[in-house]
């Protein structure tokens, strides 16, 4: 496999901001953000967004521990290349508190349909829409608990 050193640099820079954000900001915070710095975290081009969804695992499990909440970074680095493209998405932000832990997944879509998600077996079938804030779609499952 053969990557040209600027996508490698630019690509782990774009992350780390998304870790900074992601360590201090909420969702919404976030995703304002990336709406304003979109030029800079955007992947260059097609060829390079292409080549982050398909080597996703490696960003995932480098040096950068973000292997916990990839499709956060995941959905918020695709978002900036979508806005540097002139193309709308939302970010749709899934959340289910358990007895036995948290969930979450995050993913993008347009018109309904879904964007570069890399797990969409990730929500459930009983998510149910909460509502919308701007560009973020939240949901929520009871994991089928309500009668």
């Amino acid at each position: 496999m053969v990557w040209r050193l600027a996508y490698v640099r630019s690509t782990f820079r774009a992350l780390m901001r998304i870790r900074r954000w992601h360590r201090s900001c909420t969702i919404a915070e976030m995703v304002e953000a990336v709406e304003a710095a979109a030029k800079d975290l955007a992947p260059a081009g097609e060829r390079e967004m292409g080549a982050v969804v398909r080597h996703w695992w490696f960003w995932c499990h480098s040096f950068l521990r973000i292997h916990r909440n990839p499709c956060l970074y995941f959905s918020m680095l695709a978002l900036a290349y979508e806005l540097a493209n002139g193309r709308q998405a939302e970010v749709n932000v899934w959340l289910s508190t358990g007895l036995v832990r948290e969930q979450g997944h995050c993913w993008l879509t347009r018109d309904g349909r879904i964007l570069y998600d890399r797990d969409r077996k990730a929500v459930p079938a009983t998510a149910e829409c909460l509502g919308r804030r701007g560009r973020i779609v939240y949901w929520w499952a009871d994991g089928g608990r309500r009668a």
